[in-house]
């Protein structure tokens, strides 16, 4: 054996766990698995980790004395220096191994490779303990004679060996027949990607950067999994100060990256699938015909099989194997090396893409390629055909992206352009740009075209709607229906839609039923889902309105079905569903769950832009908030809300976020900040009958009772009442009726405070309203308690509420009762200070620090002036200490 060369020793080093390795059981014990298998098999492209998680199941089970491990290289495609190796390594697990079969090695200038194996079997056979074989990067093995010696191992392997091949591409063994007999474990590259904790659990380990959980999710994400593609990002990071600019930038082009994927992979393969590659790269899924259409040749079909044996960062995206695409990172490296060679065939490739998905009826991608190749003319008529699937869908900055590109000349003569460009103002904003564009629609049409004339009436209609200019909605409804040809279903049910909300603004709840109504049965029928999403949400306020909490819940839940059966719950139409049946699970107490769902409303609704949405979560997001006692909490998102509203010029959302934030001051003891609000809003409330300002009214009528006005409170809600009541807005009287009963209680007349708390009790009992009495605080608690009821449903119903308002600390109510002609004892000087701080809005703990005294120093006080002004709570001391003249 003098005349072979000696083995490198290194070649037979198990690779152990790195000090930042992470552990991943669920792969461990999928290897686990392999006692009882004949092959071990880890496929998986460069940088996944399959020798690492081999090196440490090895450690893991303490197999270190029972594993012969080879790393293989391209030296080894000798047979001869390929089963010397092999035999080299098993004799690392028992000396004996292989003696006979190395001495055949030496006689033979062309040795039988069968009997070196057959010799080698009969001594594994004659070893009594199980063990591995370790074939490390196995893909770098290209000749048949060693493919076909291993699979006559693998035909007549020894029960006490097991087989583990690590590789990059799937051997040329028959895999199928092993997996059918039960003899093959896989890990693949979908099982080596990091899930999103073990991205963390590495990031965490490895980095050493200060990175945030949202950072680290991102850049997981980013990379897919990838373990190199997360290790060379930390490397890119290194010295970098903007990490939150770096992960959101973060490609294929960064130089570790594309040093390690040009070296390992690109370089390697022939011009001709380079070539393929880089063409093939301007794709975001691809299938063989399309290849050949991109590249203008036909081994597309072969060039792919091609491509997902050799692991070369093909990810399929169907069990067919019809669709494909390439890994994130590989295909930023393909296209930003095709910028620098290929940089003038770019707009050919795009224009043959855009052609090609255009024939196949895949108008989306035609679009997005048609935009890259600058071939204006097709971007722009098939935008005009997918403007109502979008707006269906609720595609509203997908629409946008595909506008903005567009030459501004090209826009401003084709009116349907300009009409689109009004439906994205209208739902995005700011609404003052969408008149812009209808101006220009109607420059460029003729008097005799109905149908774009009747679309620029029914978006004039949706824009007075927002705007809350109930009469000029429907004034332009009226006109939309004239005009619109009855072939434009939908868009006449989008208009039925809008002439539903401003009979609902302008208080005609009946008649907003019946267009909302309507609207749903064309959308069920048509199958159009945001027409039906946004008509089943809006037929359910109606209902709340009317009271019918049950009927609002059955329409919300189909809508929330069809959200997540039909089109998936990440849409941004479906943040309205989760807005509305969070306010409906706010009224039933269901604060946690209200809450949830808000807060995935508001996402989608920031993520896509919906400003409307956007605003409606906050004020309602803030009255959960206020239920829990979260005042600080509660008055941000209304200042939020309020923000949005002025920025978008929308006054009946501004009007009803300064009454709720006048609650709010009620709640909180701030009676001079909450009687300035109705100074301002009387002269225009007062009168007023309007279904939109029922909360208004209703908190004016709180402001001027908590001061000691009842008289005139109970005007004010006297005055509202019948008009509710006739309207059927039950919801509003079942509150009016209430306020009534604590006005009329503070005046004496305890019949009339019983028959209108009964009613209101009567009305909200079948219903489950629970937020209505519980917001109120302890005075309704009180009126409970003191109040005679004969039925027993409402008796139940009663105890209910009294259990609920024992659940912690009861929120301190707007309201009060009428005080003492005088005090039984005056302040003193100390506790008129601290009284006037609470009149501010002062926590104790912020008076105690002001005053520099402990804290229950200040509640002794707190006490003491409740006591002399006949007070039960701070709302009720501040408004006494103003009829008294204190404040």
């Amino acid at each position: 054996m003098d005349n072979l060369e000696p083995l490198l020793q290194t070649k037979f080093y198990i690779p152990p766990p790195r000090p930042d390795l992470i552990s991943r059981p669920r792969l461990l014990e999928r290897l686990d698995t392999g006692l009882q298998a004949k092959l071990m098999l880890i496929s998986a492209p460069p940088g996944f980790g399959k020798s690492t998680l081999l090196g440490d199941w090895i450690a893991q089970r303490n197999l270190q004395e029972r594993t012969a491990w080879l790393s293989l290289d391209e030296g080894d495609n000798d047979p001869v220096r390929f089963w010397r190796y092999v035999i080299g390594s098993l004799q690392r697990v028992q000396p004996e191994i292989g003696r006979a079969a190395q001495g055949l090695f030496p006689s033979l200038k062309s040795p039988s490779l069968e009997s070196v194996v057959t010799s080698l079997i009969n001594e594994i056979t004659a070893f009594p303990q199980p063990f591995f074989l370790v074939l490390d990067d196995y893909h770098l093995i290209e000749k048949d004679t060693i493919h076909e010696s291993l699979l006559f191992l693998l035909d007549h392997q020894p029960p006490q060996l097991h087989l583990a091949i690590t590789t990059r591409a799937d051997p040329p063994l028959p895999l199928a027949r092993l997996r059918v007999r039960g003899s093959l474990v896989e890990i693949r590259t979908a099982d080596l990607r990091f899930a999103p904790e073990e991205a963390r659990s590495y990031l965490h380990k490895t980095a050493n950067l200060d990175l945030s959980p949202d950072q680290i999710d991102m850049l997981g994400a980013r990379t897919e999994g990838w373990i190199a593609g997360l290790q060379l990002a930390t490397l890119s990071m290194q010295g970098y100060q903007d990490f939150a600019r770096f992960i959101a930038t973060f490609t294929g082009s960064h130089r570790y990256i594309i040093d390690y994927l040009s070296e390992e992979v690109l370089q390697r393969q022939p011009a001709s699938l380079q070539s393929f590659l880089l063409q093939t790269s301007i794709l975001d899924r691809f299938c063989a015909p399309l290849c050949d259409a991109i590249t203008e040749r036909s081994e597309g079909q072969q060039t792919l099989v091609k491509l997902e044996q050799d692991n070369l960062f093909l990810i399929p995206l169907d069990d067919e194997r019809r669709w494909y695409r390439y890994h994130h990172l590989f295909a930023d490296l393909l296209r930003s090396r095709l910028d620098v060679e290929k940089s003038d065939h770019l707009r050919s490739l795009h224009r043959r893409a855009g052609e090609w998905f255009e024939a196949q009826n895949l108008y989306s991608e035609a679009v997005h390629h048609f935009i890259a190749a600058q071939v204006w003319e097709s971007a722009a008529a098939l935008i005009e055909r997918l403007v109502d699937s979008l707006w269906m869908h609720g595609e509203v900055n997908l629409l946008l992206a595909w506008l903005n590109p567009l030459p501004a000349d090209l826009v401003h003569r084709r009116p349907r352009l300009c009409l689109a460009h009004a439906w994205v103002s209208l739902y995005n904003g700011p609404l003052d740009a969408v008149e812009g564009w209808l101006h220009r629609a109607e420059q460029t049409v003729s008097a005799a075209d109905s149908e774009i004339l009747g679309e620029i009436a029914a978006i004039r209609a949706s824009t007075a709607t927002i705007r809350g200019e109930a009469e000029q909605a429907t004034a332009f409804c009226t006109l939309a229906l004239q005009l619109l040809p009855l072939e434009r279903r939908l868009l006449r049910a989008a208009t039925v839609h809008a002439l539903g909300t401003a009979y609902r603004v302008s208080g005609n709840i009946g008649a907003a039923l019946q267009a909302y109504t309507e609207a749903v049965t064309v959308g069920r029928a048509s199958n159009h889902f945001y027409l039906l999403i946004d008509s089943l949400c809006n037929l359910g306020l109606i209902q709340m309105a009317r009271g019918q909490l049950h009927l609002a819940h059955k329409s919300y839940l189909e809508a929330l079905a069809r959200v997540e059966a039909d089109h998936g719950p990440a849409l941004p139409i479906a943040g309205e569903v989760y807005i509305v049946m969070g306010d409906l699970l706010r009224e039933w107490n269901r604060l946690d769950e209200a809450e949830s769902y808000l807060r995935r409303g508001l996402t989608l609704g920031e993520q896509g832009g919906i400003v409307d949405l956007i605003m409606t979560g906050y004020f309602w997001l803030a009255r959960i908030k206020q239920a829990q006692s979260d005042f600080t909490q509660a008055l941000d998102l209304l200042h939020r809300a309020t923000q949005l509203a002025q920025r978008h010029q929308i006054h009946r959302l501004i009007s009803l976020f300064a009454a709720q934030e006048a609650r709010l001051l009620l709640v909180t003891g701030q009676l001079d900040a909450a009687m300035r609000w109705a100074h301002s809003y009387a002269p225009t409330l007062s009168e007023s009958t309007s279904y939109m300002r029922d909360s208004q009214i209703t908190t004016l009528a709180r402001v001027w009772f908590a001061h000691g006005r009842s008289a005139q409170a109970l005007h004010l809600l006297d005055h509202l009442y019948p008009v509710v009541e006739t309207s059927g807005r039950m919801s509003s009287v079942i509150e009016i009726q209430l306020l009534r009963a604590l006005v009329l209680s503070a005046l004496g007349d305890v019949e009339a405070s019983q028959q209108a708390l009964t009613h209101s009790l009567t009305l909200a009992e079948p219903q489950g309203y629970l937020r209505r009495y519980l917001d109120e605080g302890q005075p309704v608690a009180d009126l409970l308690q003191r109040t005679s009821l004969r039925d027993p449903h409402l008796r139940a119903y009663r105890e209910r509420l009294l259990s609920l308002f024992g659940e912690g600390e009861p929120q301190p109510a707007p309201l009060l009762f009428a005080p003492t002609s005088e005090l039984v004892e005056p302040l003193t000087s100390r506790e008129v200070e601290i009284l006037r701080l609470i009149a501010a809005g002062r926590t104790n703990q912020e008076i105690a620090q002001q005053l520099v005294v402990q804290p229950s120093t200040i509640k002794k006080h707190i006490n003491n002036i409740f006591g002399k002004l006949g007070a039960t709570h701070r709302t009720q001391a501040v408004a006494l200490a103003h009829e008294f003249g204190l404040l």
